[in-house]
């Protein structure tokens, strides 16, 4: 069991009982996501086929539990997972086109606490993505790749800052600003013999919420979310005639939460 799921199953001990004695909510989130994943080298000789780039789009499922104790203390788990609807075209500067999908899965764990009309926060979090390729083709011509398709798979952990900010008149309006550092990462892929580990990379987003009138909508517990996320990680290393290079991942979606 790794250090994020004990945190988390404590929390999950401390939350539990505390519904007896006050509301603890719990809330399903499904969105519409696009991405854009980018690799980039920087003089490494022998990789001329850097940078590649790829948009593609997918699904995001989030459940949620949280609470708030003596309106001063905000506590929340959560886990997301998100998977591409189709693959992506990843396009190379040498020629090289393949299909490029996305799965990527989180558990975060949340701390606020309310004061100056804001919640300020501290966060941790396990993020999995997996990068599946396949379908190659150089220059307009199929190419065989031994062992396609071919699954990399980066394993990370995070720590961050939060500011949460609650106000509106017509429903509620919270915006969310996030931030943090890579705490540890791992990636596995099988042209490498070994796993590749960095301690390198940054991650920071934006999310709004709206909780709709109930006069609107007719029920109540209904929002519409947006949110923005940007993470930076990357290696530029030679590991056991594998390579792992600098990349970038996006994601904006917009979609719709019902809490209970």
């Amino acid at each position: 069991m790794s250090w994020m799921h004990k945190i988390i199953y404590l929390l999950l001990a401390y939350l539990l009982p505390l519904s007896i004695a006050q509301a603890v909510e719990f809330d399903a989130q499904v969105e519409r996501v696009l991405w854009r994943y980018q690799e980039q080298a920087n003089g490494i000789a022998g990789f001329n086929q850097l940078p590649s780039k790829a948009n593609g789009s997918g699904a995001l499922l989030k459940l949620r539990l949280s609470s708030e104790r003596d309106q001063d203390w905000f506590f929340a788990v959560s886990a997301a997972l998100m998977d591409s609807s189709s693959s992506a075209a990843e396009a190379w500067n040498n020629g090289q086109v393949n299909d490029l999908s996305m799965q990527q899965q989180d558990v975060r764990l949340d701390v606020q606490y309310r004061m100056l009309g804001a919640r300020f926060g501290v966060w941790l979090a396990q993020r999995e993505q997996r990068q599946t390729r396949e379908k190659f083709v150089l220059n307009g011509v199929a190419i065989a790749v031994a062992g396609e398709p071919i699954d990399e798979v980066v394993t990370s952990q995070w720590a961050g800052l939060s500011l949460t900010s609650v106000g509106g008149n017509m429903g509620q309006f919270e915006t969310r600003i996030d931030a943090a550092l890579a705490l540890d990462m791992q990636v596995t892929n099988p042209l490498f013999a070994a796993p590749y580990s960095k301690k390198d990379g940054y991650r920071t987003g934006i999310h709004f919420r709206w909780t709709l009138p109930r006069s609107e909508v007719g029920v109540s517990g209904l929002n519409i979310t947006l949110r923005y996320e940007y993470q930076e990680i990357g290696g530029e290393n030679t590991v056991n005639n594998g390579f792992w290079p600098y990349n970038r991942w996006q994601m904006a979606s917009m979609g719709l939460m019902y809490a209970w």
